[in-house]
């Protein structure tokens, strides 16, 4: 709920900082939950959660960008390329937090309803 007030126009890299922070908790989370020990590595934490979330047949929006995101580093959406924003490597726009959040706000949503 906390990330959703973040103004992202005024404060992108706290926005997206937040995001990340809050994506990799829920993760690490919601795979413990289900009896899954989470990889140390972020990719392979979101590698793990899309595994779990498409055997639960799970049908919400995001899951394909997750699938790119634990696979390809390259990636927009990938650890290392968010990692970029938080570690000054590159300046996060209000666009770049907007669309991680629009992206995968459904995921995180449903991990975190399962942590419940």
């Amino acid at each position: 709920m906390e990330l959703r007030t973040v103004d992202a126009e005024r404060y992108s890299f706290a926005a997206t900082y937040l995001l990340r922070a809050v994506f990799e908790q829920a993760t690490t989370l919601f795979l413990s939950r289900q009896g899954i020990a989470p990889p140390k590595e972020m990719h392979l934490k979101l590698a793990k959660a899309c595994e779990k979330l498409t055997t639960q047949g799970y049908g919400g929006k995001g899951l394909p960008a997750l699938r790119k995101m634990s696979s390809d580093v390259d990636s927009k959406y990938s650890p290392d390329t968010i990692g970029l924003f938080i570690h000054g490597g590159a300046v996060p726009t209000r666009i770049n937090a907007i669309r991680a959040w629009d992206t995968f706000e459904p995921i995180l949503s449903e991990m975190v309803r399962q942590l419940s």
